[in-house]
Order: C-alpha cells, then structure tokens, then sequence
C-alpha cells in the first residue's frame, strides 16, 4: 500500500512516498537491507564529522532485547509496534569525542542520520515509524544507555502490508 504525500511542489518519490503506518508487518528484513539502512545513516552530515549518533537495535530474532525494546513505549504505541519485525533507538552523544566540549549539534546530526536511513529504507520499500512516544529514562535503564548520550527518537523499521491486510487491522 502506498500513500503518498499531496505535495504542493515536485521532489523526490522517495521523499513522497515516505509515512508512518501502525501496521507493521513481522516480515524480516534482510540483514543486507538492515546493514544499508545504517550505512545510509553513517553518511549522513555531520559537525566536525563527529556522528555523534548510535542505534540499539533488535529484531524478532532476538526475543529478549525486543521485548526490552517495548518496554520503554507507551501504551498506545506498544499495542501496534509489538507486530514490528525491529525495534530500536537512536541515541546521540552530546559531547565531541576529541575534546569532550559539549556539541550542541548532536540532536541535530542525529535527526539528519534519521533522516538518511529513513529515505534509503523508502528506496527498499521499508517504512520507518519514528516515535516519540517513549519513557526516556526506562529506555536508558533498560539499555543501559551510558551519561553523556541521549535517546532522541525510537524507531521501527518494517515491510508495507497489503492494503487488504491493514483494513483487517485498523
């Protein structure tokens, strides 16, 4: 199912294609796929190049540290992220590595690697649904997400369902 954006002006069918459905396919994704996603992200621009981002990801396959993953989500988003086949977190760090002085760009480095591993996920006919429906502090208990790191967005990259299957859903 496509649903693409009634955008004023042309751009690119991968940034009008690009939603957030809340219903996920437990299909897997393909770790050549997973590991682009994140490539995509890795180039993405950043202050001094510092990419101050990093993911804590899991997969279906990994049962333990998916249902950690739910456990910072609210309620309303649990109830249709559970069916995701990855959930995870992006975190920035918010001091430069070479002189531990505070990048106050971090936020917004971290938003542009998003952003990039949204749209090459778009290109694959992946949908990432960002959320920012979580408990930050249970995410970092949960993760034992160091100081100095931040949780920004939590994500759930998944396969479009067939339009028919949605409609069952919903």
């Amino acid at each position: 199912m496509k649903n693409p954006a009634p955008t004023e002006y042309p751009v690119h069918e991968f940034i009008r294609e690009r939603w957030s459905p809340r219903a996920f396919s437990e299909k897997e994704i393909a770790p050549a796929d997973l590991r682009s996603l994140f490539e995509a992200a890795r180039w993405a621009p950043s202050s001094s190049n510092e990419q101050p981002w990093a993911f804590i990801v899991a997969t279906r396959n990994d049962q333990e540290n998916f249902t950690k993953a739910l456990q910072p989500l609210v309620e309303f988003n649990v109830n249709w992220a559970r069916n995701a086949y990855l959930l995870g977190f992006a975190v920035s760090e918010l001091a430069f590595a070479k002189n531990n002085t505070p990048n106050r760009n971090a936020h917004y480095d971290t938003g542009a690697a998003m952003a990039q591993l949204t749209t090459e996920a778009t290109s694959r006919g992946i949908l990432v649904h960002q959320m920012a429906g979580f408990d930050p502090d249970t995410a970092r208990d949960v993760f034992e997400i160091p100081a100095g790191w931040d949780n920004v967005r939590q994500m759930g990259p998944h396969r479009r369902f067939h339009h028919k299957v949605i409609k069952l859903i919903l």
